[in-house]
């Protein structure tokens, strides 16, 4: 006699609240949060020193939700633009798009265009020279880092680093 599968045991709507959980934890991997929590850590006091010790709260607030939805977005595009290589690597193969957690890296592709915009469109009100500098650091490590020096010369992380530099 066959044993019943765990799953089979476990009613549909369980099975889909697991799946649903399961999914959305896949998509949270793509927004590298702990790096991105660093990032929001320095551009924060470095915010706050610059404004005397005494910045607005709302600007503050605005300058943590754009900065850590530019980021995010920077994030799943090198997640989606990483996927070959990361197949590859033992340390990454267990990232959303290799292990087949996201099936379709388009959905990377989309979530990681749409959060840099509206980072960058969140950004606006704090200033031309803030937005551009959330663009130039995701256009750094976007294209410089992962599509460019990654791939090409072992200083990658080094140079990289200036992509974190533009965002604080």
């Amino acid at each position: 006699m066959a044993w019943p599968r765990a799953d089979a045991l476990v009613s549909g709507d369980a099975r889909t609240e697991r799946s649903l959980g399961a999914s959305a934890g896949a998509y949270l991997g793509l927004l590298k949060s702990r790096v991105v929590g660093l990032l929001l850590v320095v551009a924060l006091v470095t915010a706050t020193v610059s404004a005397g010790g005494r910045p607005k709260a709302g600007m503050l607030l605005l300058l943590a939700l754009s900065g850590g939805l530019a980021a995010s977005g920077a994030a799943a595009l090198n997640h989606y633009l990483d996927r070959d290589i990361d197949a590859r690597m033992r340390r990454t193969q267990g990232r959303p798009l290799p292990s087949g957690r996201i099936a379709q890296p388009r959905a990377a592709l989309a979530l990681g265009l749409a959060l840099l915009t509206l980072g960058l469109l969140f950004s606006l009100p704090l200033g031309l020279l803030t937005t551009l500098f959330l663009a130039l650091g995701a256009a750094i490590y976007i294209f410089i880092y992962t599509l460019w020096l990654k791939r090409s010369h072992p200083l990658n992380i080094v140079i990289g680093g200036g992509a974190g530099s533009c965002a604080a």
